[in-house]
């Protein structure tokens, strides 16, 4: 009978539907068993239809169904339409009010919760008093839309009902009264009542009230034997921490209590608190068991970062259990200096998640604009992964065979005069040739570097040849092509074509 029940919210009218026929609604209405899910959404439209004296004819047909299911359906329609401001509507509705069936009463409490007009606040009064628990559950959601005098009496009621639901329902209804708010004398003693949903939705509408107010009772609902109990008395704790020190002593101790919920509430709350202690607390949770608090572990050090806490990053950027983790990390590694934190940046650039490879790079990106990573990174990131372990390792000696990709690479390099010695394959290396003048040859060094190597022969007798080296970037050496612009090309040794021509 409950496969059809929505949830609390208000449906708003559909005009694309507002053509239909109400007899054909009625009809397949009937067609369906009246639990079926799609009758329910076709009674809802026909309290929608455009044509208010056919739709009401046609609910009122389903209200006085002898079947309690399609009466049930009748409630639906006929609520749209009394929310229109159809008095015949409302009539029949508060004499549903008494329907012998508790789930025809159940139905009209739901389905009237979120009419404003007091036709809707008079029949809520009469089933807050109803015999059946599961139709007083149902009331007090819709009596804080009513704000009247009336209405707030019967919530209090409600309050205080016998059954743990139906105060449970009422204690989460406590912030709604916006005209006429609760007053703490009128709830606070909710705060020992036996079952513990009603405890924590107090200690979630105690995050409203005043600091003189709230704080004595909530720091105790923090030692609540319930953890949604402490989880609600932090959440609400939080907005005090400025006017009272206990209650940022008291969230330092929800880091240490044994139901994650707490501890993922506790860190989040404080996780970017500049007190030193919150700080420590927050990097003794790093290896805590529950993801949730590890992941604000890991947003807590954005901008705190230091490099004492790279075993601790370390560990973030591994973590397999969730990939807001490792991305959490990464953020928190984007202001911190130096090759650790980069290196880490660069492994976090093959990581398995999208999200996480991406925040990765975009960080070293912006620090290779600002030239703030080594040349292996920013080959990496210019070139790829494959091409720079590749180029690496040929750069090394530590591979017979390089992949070709170092193929392709080498291939776009050109040189100023000079012959390779030995095997690509092997090592890059370079033998000047010429016995006059001045020679030059580059060769690649590593990534994005390359050595310049300068030949002068004796100017004078006795005077022996001079030769000078250094390290220059790319760009460098691309610039200084495009200003000599000849380039003489060992036949043979595939260099014909310039990696770094304008």
């Amino acid at each position: 009978m409950d496969g059809w029940r929505r949830d609390r919210e208000v449906v708003t009218s559909d005009p694309s539907l507002s053509e239909e026929k109400a007899g054909d609604l009625f009809a397949q209405i009937l067609a369906d068993p009246p639990s079926h899910t799609d009758s329910y959404w076709k009674a809802l439209r026909l309290g929608d239809l455009k044509n208010l004296a056919e739709a009401l004819q046609s609910a009122l047909r389903l209200a006085w169904d002898p079947s309690p299911g399609y009466r049930r359906l009748g409630v639906v329609a006929l609520a749209r339409l009394q929310s229109r401001g159809l008095m015949d509507a409302q009539r029949r509705l508060r004499e549903l009010a008494s329907d012998p069936f508790d789930e025809v009463r159940r139905t009209l409490a739901e389905e009237i919760h979120t009419n404003v007009n007091p036709e809707a606040g008079e029949i809520l009064l009469v089933l807050a008093s109803d015999p059946d628990p599961r139709v007083r559950a149902e009331v007090p959601d819709g009596l804080h839309n009513q704000g009247t005098p009336g209405a707030r009496a019967a919530f209090l009621r409600l309050l205080r009902d016998p059954d743990d639901k139906v105060r449970a329902e009422a204690s989460s209804c406590l912030p709604y009264f916006e005209k006429d708010p609760i007053r703490p004398d009128e709830a606070l003693d909710l705060a020992i009542d036996p079952v513990h949903e009603v405890r924590a939705q107090v200690a979630r509408w105690l995050g409203w009230e005043t600091q003189a107010t709230a704080v004595g009772p909530l720091l105790l609902l923090a030692e609540d034997a319930s953890a949604l109990v402490r989880e609600h008395a932090l959440d609400s704790l939080k907005r005090f921490q400025v006017q009272d020190a206990r209650v940022f002593s008291r969230i330092l101790q929800g880091f240490e209590d044994p139901a994650p919920a707490v501890r993922a509430k506790a860190v989040r709350l404080l996780h970017r608190h500049p007190a030193p202690e919150a700080l420590e607390a927050l990097l003794k949770r790093a290896n805590d068991p529950d993801n949730d608090v590890r992941q604000h572990v890991a947003r807590g050090l954005e901008g705190r970062a230091t490099i004492e806490m790279m075993p601790i990053l370390e560990r973030l950027a591994e973590d397999d259990a969730s990939s807001l983790i490792r991305w959490a990390t990464a953020q928190a590694l984007a202001a911190l200096p130096g090759p650790e934190a980069e290196n880490l940046l660069v492994r976090l650039t093959r990581d398995p998640a999208k999200r996480v490879q991406n925040a990765a790079r975009k960080i070293l990106e912006r620090r290779a604009k600002a030239g703030l990573v080594e040349p292996p990174t920013a080959f990496e990131l210019r070139y790829g992964q494959k091409e720079s372990v590749a180029t690496r390792l040929a750069f090394h000696g530590r591979s017979a065979k390089p992949l070709h990709a170092w193929g392709k690479f080498i291939e776009g390099v050109q040189r100023l005069d000079g012959v390779l010695a030995g095997e690509t394959t092997v090592m890059p290396g370079v033998v000047l040739t010429r016995a006059e003048e001045a020679a030059w040859a580059i060769l690649p060094f590593g990534p994005m570097l390359w050595i310049c190597i300068e030949w002068e022969a004796g100017e004078a007798a006795g005077q022996g040849p001079r030769m000078g080296y250094a390290l220059r970037r790319t760009e460098e050496v691309a610039g200084w092509l495009r200003i000599l612009g000849r380039v003489q090309v060992v036949k043979g040794l595939k260099l014909a074509r310039p990696a770094c021509s304008p």
